[in-house]
């Protein structure tokens, strides 16, 4: 099995992130963190920045949690991209 979190750069995609890392650990299993965006508009404020992405990889790899990170641009969007 694995945890699977869909992640947006605010508060609520931070404390998903940890609530996440936190289950992954009870449980043994790995984390799969997916951030993504339709890339319908110029400036898309759930799309993480390199900046953002960089924080949830320091996040992940101090975890110790086995861990796989993607980023989709011009995907589904939101929850459809976690789908």
């Amino acid at each position: 099995m694995t945890v699977l979190v869909g992640y947006v750069p605010k508060p609520e995609g931070i404390a998903a992130l940890h609530a996440a890392l936190e289950q992954a650990r009870w449980r043994g299993e790995d984390v799969y963190v997916v951030n993504g965006s339709r890339g319908e508009s110029l400036v898309d404020r759930s799309f993480a920045s390199p900046e953002d992405i960089d924080v949830v990889r320091r996040t992940l790899e101090d975890s110790g949690v086995p861990f796989h990170l993607e980023q989709h641009v011009a995907g589904k969007g939101g929850a459809e991209d976690v789908l």
